[in-house]
């Protein structure tokens, strides 16, 4: 079966979805067996579907429009791949680290708090479509490598990001701003 690579995203330009299929190509041209599931919706998908067509990827390459069932989603994928321009705090990666998937994701904004490059996935520089196929090559082509980082990121996600330890951090915090910590 063909490796899946997805992406839950709206589909506007600060997503980085042009860069993402440009590295899909590349990816399939290296020869890999994959797909790429495009979750999301948004004023770029008609230009999105265009340059899918011009490449002929459309057997490769699958819109899914909006979708509420994300965890079903994410279970379908086996790498997660978010090639942001900007990001606020992502929530959709916890979701991904919550369902055991490395992630390849850019360096920028509040992504690299979250994704611990070569620990829970991979970062890389935004727009920047060869980086980001040879770090989709690279857990393409390793299985134990996704496993593990898939693993890591659950980990992560349960000391770091559970209700439990954000409580944890918000109060540790407080402690420290009125002096309760010394």
């Amino acid at each position: 079966a063909p490796l899946t690579f997805g992406m839950v995203a709206r589909l506007t330009e600060q997503k980085g979805h042009a860069t993402l299929l440009e590295a899909f190509d590349k990816v399939l041209r290296e020869g890999q067996d994959a797909e790429l599931r495009i979750v999301g919706d948004g004023p770029l998908r008609d230009s999105l579907e265009r340059t899918v067509r011009e490449r002929e990827l459309e057997s490769r390459v699958h819109f899914e429009g909006y979708r509420e069932d994300i965890p079903d989603v994410l279970a379908g994928f086996d790498v997660f791949v978010h090639p942001s321009r900007r990001e606020g705090f992502g929530l959709v990666f916890l979701e991904a680290m919550a369902s055991k998937l490395p992630v390849v994701a850019t360096n920028v904004s509040a992504i690299p708090e979250i994704v611990a490059d070569g620990e829970t996935g991979l970062l890389v520089e935004p727009d920047q479509p060869d980086q980001l196929a040879d770090a989709m090559l690279k857990l393409a082509r390793n299985p134990e490598l996704r496993r593990s980082y898939g693993q890591a990121g659950y980990r992560r996600l349960l000391e770091r990001f559970s209700p439990e330890a954000m409580v944890e951090a918000y109060d540790r915090l407080y402690r420290e701003i009125t002096g309760a910590v010394q």
